[in-house]
């Protein structure tokens, strides 16, 4: 859901506010480049989302508004925080419950994940359609300094009342913006599922028939030669890309990296066994070739 630009509606508009969310998306952009897991990612997110809110206070608890300034900033400034908030701490709550299931099972975990935010757009039809039709002429209502008889609405379910109970909006359009960008992540992971149902599922399913204990010896392999983020990725997130890509589960992959180092035979059987294998299918090219 949009609910307009970012640009303040004259020159007297501080240029702090798009400012502050200009500063707060390039934090979380540095830190989705980071962190090598979605858990991790949302922590770090929350946090920053979090300190960009509390500055955010710090510059607008004395401003005197000029005039549209105020409805500008309650309708289209604040809520973007907000949203940053309502996802980054919603995401870190699915990722902490996440199964540690097959990729058919956690498919099913974020499709349920996804159902929940039909709850959240019902409870905010009002604000949801107000928005989307580009309608002002509530804006006044809606949208303004929150004072000691003020109500915050948390969900966008009706038109405000009219007389002196006042109802301020800037959290339903936040709670808004956050369900989109929850939405917009769970179908992503969804997609990297790569099952049918999704615009990915057509790629071809492989499973790893090999001993479970071989796909250790090729995670730790691949750590050590730091093929992942620059090198950076870990051997846990390693193990677990491998697990779901090739439908495979290595239990305690510690472990078994302790009886890989200490077993009879050496600690590179699969990597020995694949280069020799490897080096056949080259000499076998060759000769086709040569014949």
């Amino acid at each position: 859901m949009d609910t307009g630009n970012t640009t303040p509606p004259s020159q007297s508009s501080p240029d702090l506010w798009t400012g502050l969310i200009h500063r707060l998306e390039n934090e979380l952009a540095i830190i989705q480049k980071d962190e090598t897991t979605v858990l991790k990612r949302a922590a770090r997110s929350l946090q920053c989302a979090t300190e960009s809110y509390r500055q955010l206070h710090a510059v607008i608890e004395k401003y005197v508004f000029l005039e549209g300034e105020e409805v500008f900033f309650y309708k289209k400034i604040k809520p973007v925080f907000i949203s940053h908030l309502v996802f980054n701490s919603r995401l870190l709550t699915i990722e902490k419950n996440r199964p540690a299931a097959t990729p058919a099972k956690l498919e099913l975990y974020y499709t349920q994940e996804l159902g929940k935010l039909d709850a959240v757009y019902s409870d905010h039809r009002f604000i949801q359609q107000y928005l989307e039709s580009g309608a002002t002429y509530l804006d006044e209502k809606l949208f303004f300094r929150p004072g000691p008889e003020t109500t915050i609405a948390l969900i966008g379910l009706e038109p405000p009342p009219d007389g002196a109970f006042q109802v301020c909006y800037d959290h339903a359009v936040g709670q808004l913006l956050g369900a989109d960008l929850l939405k917009e992540h769970l179908l992503s992971a969804l997609n990297n599922l790569l099952y049918p149902g999704h615009s990915a599922g057509d790629l071809p399913r492989i499973t790893w028939t090999a001993p479970n204990v071989h796909l250790v010896e090729l995670a730790y392999m691949l750590r050590a030669a730091g093929v992942f983020n620059n090198g950076k990725a870990s051997i846990k997130d390693i193990v677990t890309c491998l697990e779901n890509a090739f439908n495979a589960k290595t239990n305690n992959h510690s472990r078994q990296m302790q009886e890989i180092l200490y077993r009879h035979s050496g600690p590179t059987v699969f990597i020995d066994s694949a280069k020799n294998a490897y080096l056949l299918y080259i000499k076998n090219i060759d000769e086709r070739q040569r014949s």
